[in-house]
């Protein structure tokens, strides 16, 4: 049993150490690909779109309905949906309709603790948003999404972000804030040729996250079953 295990921790482990040679490589691909590019300066609501979550509230919970994204689920780079609470499938599918998730969106904590982020993926869905988490997808062309990605997970963005933030008790952005931030857009074609470069390398990532999720399920298995 724990020769078992060790081997399933082994195997996160080095899962863990290619997302994080992958993430870096990202970074420096991003540095690297629009160091000599001409800029024209754009306000992010035209070209991204993005959606803060309502505020749900306790009494709202249920045993059994639609997971609902907390920024606590957010953790190193993706959501672990074993700790979410939920809400009723009325509410997820009435009223908060609008606000479900979809595979591909990129979540980012906006309160509190600034900047923690996911991708969206499809084994997490159906996932209802939530208060003091944004989603954000491009508004133009999927082709825009490796930018985005990389420039809303970039050290700098996190930066403008604590710039942005309000409230004495915690920091907080939002919509408002958000709606008056302007960014650096690089010509299209080396939007697109960037995209061609990194997307394979997020979807390469999202599979070992993915596969790492599928480890720690089972290693909770073995855990209950032999441990109770």
């Amino acid at each position: 049993m724990v020769d078992i295990l060790g081997t399933l921790d082994e195997k996160i482990e080095n899962n863990t150490l290619i997302i994080n040679k992958i993430s870096s490589l990202i970074e420096l691909e991003y540095s690297e690909h629009f160091r000599d590019c001409d800029f024209t300066e754009e306000l992010l609501a035209n070209v991204f779109f993005f959606q803060e979550g309502p505020g749900i509230r306790n009494w709202q919970y249920v045993d059994d309905g639609i997971r609902f994204i907390n920024i606590r689920c957010i953790n190193n780079g993706d959501i672990d949906v074993s700790t979410m609470n939920k809400i009723s499938e009325n509410e997820a599918f009435g009223i908060y309709k609008h606000f479900l998730l979809k595979e591909w969106d990129l979540i980012i904590s906006m309160s509190g603790t600034l900047g923690r982020y996911a991708i969206v993926r499809k084994e997490h869905l159906p996932l209802c948003l939530n208060t003091s988490v944004i989603r954000f997808y491009p508004k133009i062309s999927f082709s825009y999404y490796s930018f985005m990605y990389a420039y809303l997970t970039s050290k700098d963005f996190i930066l403008s972000l604590g710039t942005l933030a309000n409230g004495s008790a915690q920091q907080n952005v939002g919509p408002t804030h958000l709606k008056k931030m302007v960014i650096k857009m690089p010509p299209i074609a080396d939007l697109e040729s960037f995209h061609k470069k990194v997307f394979p390398l997020i979807e390469q990532m999202l599979c070992l996250r993915k596969d790492n999720q599928k480890i720690n399920e089972l290693k909770q298995l073995y855990l209950q079953k032999f441990f109770g």
